[in-house]
């Protein structure tokens, strides 16, 4: 879950022209332009030793990060930033974010969870997250309402034209290499609640749910994940649900995947002779 010190939630781009200079400026530090290792890198005064070199190189790569080759201090960019202005104690980081998202124009905290009933997190198979997924209630017709925001590689999100590989996912797909089965639902809430259940089983080491969220999101590439496991497929009785379900299994069966069909009655009564 994100914390309120998580760099994710602030929106900071560290290559827009112009924002480091403005941020050396701001904190009265001199610096000059070089390369390092094949990257562009800040040389400036060490702040944390008697520095005449200068030996500390700062870089935008991502969130930023700093490195000195005298004193050997090394850290974030938000640890540099809370130093040199005097920030201590445990909310030093998430200070020192707003400060530097606040340079750039922006409001300085991003608060994802905001009038929202409930946020799902989408992370790629090494546990990052590349999206999340805001439930924010219903429309008068009874409609759930939904929104998308994709993490920029800079840190922040965006709201507006997302990459297909956002749009398209599978969830919890940074589970799904460690486990033989695979519990195949329609939306983020029965994902959720299947995996509470295969925990209570003490099942959850050996199958996990995921889903591509509602009844129109399934694609074929995601096959690609879900090479070599045993699919389950559990329907919403609906008509949207079978339709969502009919998909996965024709992707299943193109490329040869052992699939079944299982109700949630089936599923309690497989997880008892497991």
């Amino acid at each position: 879950m994100f914390l309120p010190c998580d760099p994710t939630n602030y929106n900071i781009d560290l290559t827009t022209p112009g924002y480091m200079e403005k941020l050396f400026q701001s904190l009265g530090v001199d610096f000059a332009l070089g390369e390092y290792q094949g990257r562009d890198a800040y040389r400036i005064s060490c702040p944390y030793h008697p520095d005449p070199g200068p030996s500390c190189r700062v870089y935008a790569n991502g969130l930023g990060g700093f490195n000195c080759f005298g004193c050997k201090k090394t850290g974030t960019l938000s640890d540099l930033v809370a130093h040199v202005r005097g920030i201590a104690g445990p909310t030093s980081r998430q200070e020192a974010l707003q400060y530097i998202a606040s340079l750039n124009g922006y409001s300085q905290y991003i608060d994802p969870f905001k009038n929202c009933v409930k946020v799902y997190e989408y992370r790629d198979r090494h546990g990052f997250v590349v999206k999340l997924k805001r439930f924010k209630g219903y429309d008068e017709p009874g409609g759930k309402i939904f929104d998308q925001t994709q993490r920029k590689p800079g840190g922040g999100f965006k709201w507006k034209d997302l990459d297909e590989k956002a749009l398209y996912m599978l969830h919890n797909l940074d589970k799904l290499q460690f486990v033989d089965t695979v519990v195949v639902v329609e939306g983020e809430k029965a994902a959720d609640s299947v995996n509470a259940a295969l925990k209570a089983w003490g099942l959850d080491n050996y199958v996990v749910a995921t889903t591509s969220g509602d009844a129109g999101t399934w694609r074929d590439k995601f096959i690609a994940d879900l090479e070599r496991k045993k699919i389950i497929i559990l329907p919403d009785s609906d008509v949207a649900g079978q339709d969502y379900a009919n998909n996965v299994l024709n992707t299943c069966i193109q490329h040869g995947l052992g699939t079944w069909h299982a109700s949630r009655r089936m599923l309690t009564e497989w997880s008892t002779t497991t």
